[in-house]
């Protein structure tokens, strides 16, 4: 693993969530399993890069300094979809494919675009995607697990952003679906809802 990746993981490390469970040993996949995905997405999708979306890797660029992580270890791409999404694929400890939605790419504002980009990078540098999950139902535990992980990457995701009233907001977003004239950000109001005890859903 780079040197330089080192230091990204053990600044995501110093972030981690207490209360997520000790980080089990990554399950590598296949070494080649990265560049089939991303010749995948390269054949069907647009990715990110300063010659065609150069607002984009900008913001992307000012992620990986935030959070110290080599550029070369992140491949993005914007996929032609609706549907608000971002999603982060890694078969290894050392590169990922990021994929944003282009309805997730015209709902969000740059800082709020940072937040997404970081929560999922926050994924791969805590070795999420690569951790064995048990097979069968879901217990209890296991979405209280992913409950956790997913507080852990909204911790990175507000480092990559600098801004808790923009993490907020790109989590308003994404759960509404809504743009920013159609809401009011009001914090407390949906942080209580976040905390009502009747919301026994978990999401990742």
């Amino acid at each position: 693993m780079p040197a330089s990746l080192d230091i990204a993981r053990s600044f995501a490390e110093n972030i981690r969530f207490s209360g997520e469970p000790e980080n089990r040993s990554p399950q590598e996949g296949r070494e080649d399993a990265s560049v089939q995905l991303g010749n995948i997405f390269s054949q069907h999708n647009l990715q990110i890069s300063p010659a065609v979306t150069p607002s984009l890797a900008s913001s992307l660029e000012q992620v990986f300094e935030r959070l110290h992580i080599p550029s070369e270890c992140v491949t993005a791409y914007v996929v032609p979809d609706p549907v608000i999404q971002a999603t982060c694929f890694a078969s290894s400890t050392t590169d990922c494919v990021l994929s944003f939605t282009s309805g997730l790419v015209q709902l969000l504002d740059e800082p709020e675009f940072q937040f997404v980009a970081g929560h999922e990078i926050g994924h791969f540098l805590l070795s999420h995607g690569l951790v064995h999950q048990p097979e069968g139902p879901e217990s209890l535990e296991s979405l209280m697990e992913q409950r956790a992980r997913e507080i852990s990457a909204d911790r990175i995701g507000f480092v990559a952003c600098k801004s808790l009233s923009c993490a907020i907001q790109s989590m308003m977003k994404t759960a509404s679906g809504l743009p920013t004239d159609k809401l009011r950000f009001d914090v407390d109001s949906f942080l209580s809802q976040l905390r009502e005890p009747s919301n026994a859903t978990f999401s990742v």
